[in-house]
C-alpha cells in the first residue's frame, strides 16, 4: 500500500512488506459473498522472513529485554512528605492485560460511489475521525466523503476509531471498483486486529506502620499503549484516579507510556480509572495481606482525609451491609 494508505500518520493501514506487529493485516478480500470472501482468505498463504529481534508482546517483556526505546517516559508525580513510622516494607508487582470490548455488533461498514464522492455507512463513535481516515487513505477532499450513522449504542469504546480501519478497507474498496461493498469483519479477525483496552502494569514498593498506614510509596506505572502508541492518552486520567481514593501527600509515580508488538490499544469502558482504582486497591490488599488485618479497615485507615463524605457514605454502606454481622457468622461458622 503507498503512503496515502495510512490511516494515522503512525499506522499502516495493511502491511507494506515489514510486519510492524502482531496480527497487522495484510490485505482484505473482494467477493461476491461474505463466504466466498472468508473461504478465499483462509487459502491465503504469506511467506515471511523471521527478524532478528524478538517480538515484544509485553511490558513485561520490554522491561526483560531492557528495550528503553519501547519505554516513553509520560510525567512524574512527586510525594510532599514522607512518614517516619515506617514498620513493614513490601514489594509487588501488578499485571492487568488488554480486553476485548464484546460489542454485539462487529466492526462492519457499507459504501457506496456517488457521482461526487462516497457515501459512507460505518458503525462509528466518532464520525468526523471516520471520514478523515477515509479521506486520507483515498487521498481525496474531505467532503468528498459523506458519513451517515444511526443511533447506536454498545460500542464501550471500541467503536471510536479503531473502527476506521474497516471502513476505509471497504471504502478503498469501493473507491476501485466504483461499485457498492459491504465490509463485516467476523468475531476472531474483529478481536484480532481492532486493538483492546491499554494494558496495565505497575511495580511498586510500600512501606507502612502497623495499623497499616502508608509511610511511603514509590510506585512505576506502565500503560501498554501497543505498536503505534494508542488512539487515546490515558496516563494523567490514570494517575488521577490512582490517587484519588487514598491520601497519596507520600507518594512517588512515574508514569510511562510502552510501545508494544501489539495492535494499538483504544479506549474500553471507563478507560484509565478502571486500572487506577484496580492498581490502589490491589496495593491496600497487598497491605491487609501482610498484616493479616482486615482490608477495609486498611483502607480506611489510608482514606484521603480531605474528603469526609468518602468514610460517611462507606459508613453508611457497611451499616446497610451487615458487615459486621457477616463477618461474625463468618467466623462463628468457620470455628
Amino acid at each position: 500500500m503507498p503512503t496515502e494508505a495510512n490511516f494515522r500518520i503512525e499506522e499502516e493501514l495493511y502491511c507494506s512488506g515489514v510486519v510492524k506487529y502482531y496480527f497487522q493485516p495484510v490485505g482484505i478480500i473482494v467477493a461476491t459473498s461474505q463466504k466466498t470472501a472468508e473461504d478465499a482468505a483462509n487459502l491465503v498463504q504469506i511467506s515471511y522472513t523471521a527478524g532478528q529481534q524478538k517480538p515484544l508482546l509485553t511490558v513485561r517483556d520490554i522491561l526483560a529485554a531492557n528495550n528503553k526505546e519501547k519505554i516513553q517516559f509520560d510525567h512524574k508525580v512527586d510525594p510532599k512528605s514522607k512518614g517516619s513510622d515506617v514498620k513493614h516494607k513490601i514489594k509487588g508487582q501488578f499485571d492487568i492485560y488488554s480486553q476485548y470490548h464484546y460489542y454485539m455488533e462487529m466492526n462492519c461498514c457499507i459504501v457506496i460511489p456517488t457521482e461526487d464522492g462516497l457515501d459512507v455507512y460505518p458503525t462509528t463513535q466518532s464520525m468526523d475521525s471516520t471520514q478523515n481516515a477515509v479521506a486520507a487513505v483515498l487521498n481525496i477532499p474531505v467532503n468528498k466523503v459523506n458519513i451517515t450513522v444511526r443511533r447506536i449504542g454498545g460500542g464501550y469504546g471500541g467503536k471510536v476509531t479503531r473502527s476506521a480501519i474497516v471502513t476505509c478497507s471497504a471504502a478503498l474498496a469501493a473507491h476501485k471498483l466504483q461499485k457498492p461493498v459491504k465490509f463485516w469483519v467476523p468475531l476472531i479477525d474483529n478481536a484480532n486486529v481492532m486493538g483492546k483496552r491499554y494494558g496495565c502494569t505497575a511495580d511498586y514498593e510500600v512501606g507502612f506502620n502497623d495499623q497499616g498506614v502508608v509511610q511511603y510509596l514509590n510506585t512505576d506505572i506502565y500503560s501498554d499503549y501497543g505498536y503505534a502508541g494508542g488512539n487515546e492518552y490515558i496516563n494523567e486520567e490514570l494517575v488521577a484516579t490512582f490517587t484519588g481514593t487514598y491520601d497519596s501527600s507520600t507518594w512517588s509515580i512515574n508514569s510511562y507510556r510502552a510501545l508494544t508488538d501489539v495492535p494499538t490499544g483504544t479506549w474500553c469502558r471507563a478507560p484509565a480509572t478502571t486500572e487506577g482504582l484496580a492498581l490502589a486497591e490491589c496495593i491496600m490488599n497487598h497491605i491487609a495481606s501482610e498484616l493479616k488485618g482486615d482490608p477495609l479497615e486498611i483502607r480506611l485507615a489510608n482514606l484521603d482525609k480531605t474528603q469526609p463524605d468518602m468514610n460517611k457514605h462507606i459508613g453508611e454502606l457497611k451499616e446497610w451491609a451487615e458487615v459486621d454481622k457477616r463477618k461474625k457468622e463468618v467466623e462463628d461458622f468457620n470455628k
